[in-house]
């Protein structure tokens, strides 16, 4: 009777442990997508208002968590002979969460 219960403890533990990182990674998802939307609202406002090149918005903006290693990726890259358009297609590829990915690459 203990060795039922004691499985049926541990199935019930196996179920906790997949919902926690399931949540986990869905609101890891939910924060990197405000982060993107905040950046791109940010780098909007310095581009229209205070007339900033975008490789210098790039550069602001590669120093902010969680978004800045994509942007950094990106403005790095920027001095080669690749169009941004490709550029910011494939830094953006590597999102692992799709909605948040294919909206940025439609950008």
């Amino acid at each position: 009777m203990s060795g039922k219960i004691a499985g049926a403890l541990l199935l019930l533990l196996a179920c906790a442990m997949i919902c926690s990182r399931y949540i986990r990674e869905k609101r890891r998802a939910i924060r990197l997508a405000e982060a993107f939307a905040a950046a791109l609202c940010r780098m909007e406002g310095m581009i229209r208002w205070q007339n900033l090149p975008l490789p210098r918005v790039l550069e602001q903006e590669s120093k902010k968590t969680p978004c800045g290693e994509y942007f950094s990726e990106i403005s790095q890259y920027m001095k080669s002979r690749y169009t941004l358009h490709n550029l910011w297609q494939e830094t953006f590829a590597r999102i692992p969460e799709s909605g948040t990915r294919d909206l940025l690459c439609r950008l």
